[in-house]
């Protein structure tokens, strides 16, 4: 048996019911290895929509991850951790916010020539 993963499918069905929610402050989707593999697109669809509204998202090891599925985020947080996937200079101005605490980009693919 292998160890199961959240998939797309389903995390746009939690994302449907996160939406209820007032106040989220943390999610963890990390080390989701099935993320980004269906055609639901679960990944910027979560982010578009809830992940704009948290303090800290957790994003590492989430080998599919990319710099586009980013660009929803909205708003200044506290901590994102990325490290671990595919993310790369196009996601700087993304994740630039004058109150970020915390930015772990360790085994990202940033390479230092982006500009804000």
């Amino acid at each position: 048996m292998g160890s199961r993963t959240l998939t797309d499918a389903v995390l746009v069905k939690t994302t449907e019911v996160l939406l209820g929610l007032r106040h989220p402050e943390s999610v963890s989707l990390a080390s989701n290895a099935g993320l980004g593999l269906g055609k639901e697109r679960g990944i910027p669809y979560f982010i578009r929509f809830v992940g704009g509204k948290l303090k800290n998202l957790y994003l590492s090891t989430i080998p599919r991850l990319r710099s586009e599925d980013l660009e929803g985020l909205a708003k200044p947080r506290a901590n994102v951790l990325s490290k671990g996937s595919d993310v790369r200079d196009r996601a700087a101005p993304f994740i630039a916010y004058p109150y970020l605490n915390f930015l772990d980009l360790q085994t990202t693919k940033f390479s230092g020539e982006s500009t804000i």
